[in-house]
């Protein structure tokens, strides 16, 4: 019986994410990652403009400064586009689709797993006991978002939000520039201690005094390099094989190749940035009523194929 007042679908949400702008953008639980990896990357392109920029802008090109502030907006940029999109988050069933697939009695029980061929391969539809749904194929619960992913990679706590099917783009074009960005500015930092050093005729350690923003930007660019060097590596194998991170770890084609990929590492990655973004299948500004969602406590405090 619909007992309580209209709300919006975002204000009834089950799931543990932080809706913004009335329910027009959405995010993970917390942000905390988020406004780490932004603060660091406002951080180091500010100590850059104020030691260094100028510097290079004057002595050497000011492309310099140019192509190093590019790189790093645009992986603000994408950065801000990973963190507040729906990564491809698959509705819970309501009330009334819930009674059709739960049990009547205690002793009844729905089959867990349903199979469908794709491209000649045998996929599982798997039923999710929180969200009431047999996941498509790729999908998966995320344990932190509480959330069935359609095309779920993995859940990135630096950019506080679930990676899957509509952002994966945003974040593989994040990672890009963010490395490209460090690898610039620490490039041009050095470049900038360099000429400076050898124009002053001081030591390098003159120079840094003068400029101690410098080794800032070194330390800080240096370590996170390192930090994520390892993932376009990582994702370029993932893009060539046509799989997600959560297939991989579950080794989820130990035989065979993937039913989705396109034969090709070129046909991947071209499919994944040229092709057309998943449109949303969320309506967050739909009325609803309070008792649009059953209330249903998740089997175990993790769900059982979810990836962090």
């Amino acid at each position: 019986m619909r007992h309580e007042a209209e709300r919006h679908l975002w204000q009834r949400w089950p799931g543990r994410n932080f809706f913004l702008c009335d329910g027009r953008t959405m995010t993970g639980p917390t942000l905390t990652g988020f406004y780490f990896t932004f603060g660091l990357c406002l951080l180091t392109i500010t100590l850059f403009n104020v030691y260094s920029a100028p510097f290079l802008w004057d002595e050497v090109s000011p492309s310099i400064p140019i192509i190093c502030g590019y790189f790093t907006l645009m992986a603000l940029v994408f950065l801000l586009r990973t963190t507040f999109s729906d990564p491809g988050i698959i509705p819970r069933a309501g009330t009334q689709e819930a009674d059709l697939v739960l049990p009547l009695t205690s002793e009844e029980k729905r089959p867990r797993i349903r199979e469908v061929k794709i491209n000649g391969q045998t996929q599982l539809l798997k039923f999710c006991e929180t969200c009431c749904i047999y996941r498509p194929p790729r999908a998966s619960h995320c344990r932190i978002c509480n959330n069935c992913v359609e095309g779920f990679d993995h859940h990135c706590p630096w950019v506080s939000n679930c990676v899957g099917k509509r952002n994966y783009r945003f974040f593989i074009m994040f990672v890009f520039h963010f490395i490209m960005s460090t690898m610039a500015l620490f490039l041009c930092t050095l470049v900038h201690l360099i000429r400076s050093t050898r124009a002053s005729g001081g030591t390098v350690f003159d120079t840094i005094k003068e400029a101690p923003g410098t080794i800032v930007v070194l330390i800080i660019c240096f370590l996170a390099f390192l930090t994520v060097i390892g993932l376009p590596c990582f994702h370029s194998h993932l893009i060539s094989e046509g799989i997600t991170t959560n297939e991989f770890i579950k080794r989820s084609y130990v035989v065979g190749r993937s039913p989705f990929t396109r034969g090709s590492f070129s046909a991947n990655l071209a499919a994944l940035l040229c092709g057309p973004r998943p449109s949303s299948i969320l309506r967050l500004r739909k009325p609803v009523f309070d008792d649009h969602y059953i209330e249903l406590e998740p089997e175990s405090d993790y769900s059982d194929d979810g990836v962090a």
